[in-house]
């Protein structure tokens, strides 16, 4: 799938529309998204027609309404804030520090990006009316236009899938994925609308190492109890199922770390065996449905814990955790952790009464009836110099049963990444540092 550089529209996710690449490598506009309901105000807009105003909760600006401790948290005056760091600076250990109680006294001048107010504490200050204002010039707003949301895995600009679709099997090239930030962006972009993308011809003496940290640009690794890159190919005695040769049921990886990685990189090297297709499945997609047939169980599996567990004998990578099968950040679906066999059924037992477990298996058979459909799984057999990034929070990785003959080999590497260091590729203005600071002076 070749990426062509797109202007600065063509992947509005905060938009009425998301939009991506085709397997052509076009723009495809794919659903009508309906914001969320927000507990943010809005980013501000430049608004230069209508006055700054001083009201009995704080300020009005033209769309935002601010709170009285909200505007004295904003402020930008360079003894509040750091224009090199751009955080607060003036936060002394005291149990005043957030300036409770205080209140907007008077509206000074306004500007296009900056109003000036004094408040009830004796301090003048500035807080910014524009994300060019709050953040500095392009391309930094134009970059939080098209990414924040969907970086901050915002559910209203991801899509939710029950099947496999072109838009979400799209196959990407790796050399023009790697070309320029850009198309490395639009990929990311992919990803995390879908959770998952998958990348094709990568050169055979690119490590994932290598690719990770300098191609991709989103490293460091994530070291694991399996360390930091994973071959995983068959063995007589398995530590884990995925190095054996059987099925492995849909399901997201390190359940038994209380911080499970985010982002799982699939790279297969080589792969000449009879069998042994991998599907994936949209769990969000799943939860969702279940959210809405049965709130019932929904809430069983947002409240419940699971243990997780993997302590194979003799070694010393015992890890241990609990967590609910959905986690939810207000209204909205942040992580799923599901693993049938790194559950902890007898640790389960001894910790919740028969009556919340049966409650809990009701619930969790009824919901995995659903991740176990085919009809809802892509499947894909990856061959050498193929790799699938996934989002190990939302989409589950599974196999089928593979046969391996006498000259054939099943060899893919697996590493685990941070979210945030693919959002730091998507919303930093630069590849690299420079010496930059708010410019506020024209104000």
């Amino acid at each position: 799938m070749a990426l062509s550089r797109l202007s600065r529209t063509s992947l509005r996710l905060v938009s009425s529309t998301v939009c991506t690449l085709n397997s052509s490598g076009c723009e495809t506009r794919m659903r009508p998204i309906t914001p969320p309901t927000r507990h943010l105000a809005n980013s501000p807009s430049p608004v230069t027609s209508s006055p700054v105003a001083l009201t009995e909760f704080g300020i009005s600006d033209g769309c935002r309404e601010l709170l009285h401790i909200e505007t004295r948290n904003m402020c930008r005056c360079e003894a509040c804030f750091g224009r090199h760091s751009h955080h607060k600076t003036n936060l002394p250990y005291s149990g005043g520090n957030l300036y409770p109680g205080v209140r907007v006294t008077q509206v000074g001048r306004v500007s296009e990006h900056y109003v000036t107010l004094t408040w009830s504490d004796g301090h003048t200050g500035l807080i910014a009316r524009t994300e060019e204002g709050e953040h500095g010039p392009e391309p930094v707003p134009s970059l939080l236009d098209k990414y924040l949301d969907i970086s901050m895995r915002r559910n209203a600009s991801q899509v939710f899938w029950h099947s496999a679709t072109p838009d979400n099997t799209a196959m990407f090239e790796y050399e023009s994925v790697v070309s320029s930030l850009d198309n490395l962006r639009e990929f990311y972009a992919h990803y995390m609308v879908h959770g998952l993308a998958f990348l094709k011809n990568i050169p055979e003496d690119k490590d994932l190492v290598e690719i990770i940290n300098q191609d991709l640009k989103c490293g460091p690794i994530r070291w694991t109890v399996f360390g930091e890159v994973d071959v995983v190919k068959l063995q007589p005695e398995p530590l884990s199922a995925g190095y054996s040769n059987g099925s492995l049921a849909g399901h997201t990886d390190l359940n038994y770390y209380y911080q499970a990685p985010h982002v799982q990189i699939f790279h297969s090297f080589q792969n000449t065996v009879d069998g042994g297709e991998s599907f994936w499945v949209d769990a969000f997609s799943a939860m969702s449905e279940v959210r809405t047939e049965r709130p019932d169980y929904f809430h069983t599996l947002s409240t419940v814990p699971v243990f997780h567990r993997f302590t194979p004998p003799g070694t010393n990578k015992y890890v241990r955790s609990h967590h609910t099968v959905v986690n939810m950040v207000g209204d909205e679906l942040k992580k799923i952790s599901d693993n049938p066999w790194s559950t902890d059924t007898p640790l389960a037992a001894k910790n919740l009464d028969k009556e919340t477990r049966e409650a809990w298996w009701e619930a969790y058979l009824y919901y995995r009836a659903k991740v176990e459909d085919p009809s809802r799984w892509i499947m894909r057999k990856l061959r050498g110099g193929e790799a699938v990034i996934t989002d190990n929070w939302r989409v589950y990785h599974g196999r089928k049963e593979f046969r391996i003959e006498p000259g054939q080999e099943r060899v893919v590497g697996t590493a685990y990444i941070n979210w945030n260091h693919l959002q730091r590729v998507m919303l930093s203005p630069v590849e690299v540092e420079e010496p930059c600071f708010l410019q506020i002076d024209q104000h």
